[in-house]
């Protein structure tokens, strides 16, 4: 009986893992797709990693790269930007917070855009949900955080809350090319370069709700053949 105990409780996290791991996306997504004004310095600036908290509220993290020479940062008008999928009374953005490398930066001062509406991306498209700063490089940041809540509906998996625009993109950031040699990253070094980069549709892999039904299924049919075993 000790033994059933222990395996049935086994059995009871890993369907509670499997619920769980429906939730978080499986892998961050690249902002891989950079406009005329950055897309020679290559095509890997940044992530974006998206959590579904509960079905109507989800955490979003653009994280700049910072591994390389040059290095990118995020800042200025449409600091970075999502395409929420969200209907009728439509959907905020709140709890924004950033985290800075190097030296000599300003504090970031954050303000969101015309939610729910449209924001105009350069080169990319338009977009409902987008995060400045007020003043360009000095305030550049190398992580942003922040909670959209869905005012109108739900969402059943972190692959639904956000949708492609019409250019095919569905997150997008304002990239800061800068100088990350010897000495690091430095305010006073200014930008190389600036411009936009995309996150095209479709990176928000997520185990469907038909696979966690299935699951969940086989965790509790093998509890029962494991029952009638025991028993036997």
């Amino acid at each position: 009986m000790k033994l059933l105990k222990y395996i049935t409780l086994g059995v009871a996290l890993c369907a509670a893992f499997t619920l769980q791991s429906a939730k978080a996306v499986t892998f961050p997504s690249t902002l891989n797709v950079g406009n005329e004004a950055i897309d020679q310095f290559g095509s890997d600036f940044g992530t974006v990693d998206l959590v579904l908290n509960t079905p109507t509220t989800a955490t979003v993290t653009f994280t700049s790269n910072i591994s390389g020479d040059p290095a990118f940062l995020f800042g200025d008008g449409s600091t970075v930007a999502v395409n929420v999928n969200v209907t009728g009374t439509g959907f905020t953005i709140t709890d924004i917070s950033g985290t800075q490398v190097g030296t000599g930066f300003d504090t970031p001062i954050f303000s969101v855009a015309n939610p729910p509406g449209t924001s105009n991306v350069d080169g990319l498209g338009s977009f409902n949900g987008v995060i400045d700063t007020h003043d360009g490089f000095k305030e550049a940041t190398h992580i942003v955080s922040f909670t959209l809540t869905n005012l109108g509906g739900t969402w059943a998996s972190a692959g639904d809350v956000l949708v492609a625009n019409s250019n095919g993109f569905d997150a997008a950031a304002h990239i800061f090319v800068t100088s990350n040699g010897e000495g690091g990253i430095n305010q006073a070094n200014g930008a190389i370069a600036t411009g936009f980069a995309g996150e095209a549709e479709g990176p928000f892999h997520v185990p469907d709700s038909g696979m966690t039904a299935m699951l969940l299924g086989s965790s509790l049919v093998g509890l029962g053949a494991l029952r009638r075993f025991i028993k036997r």
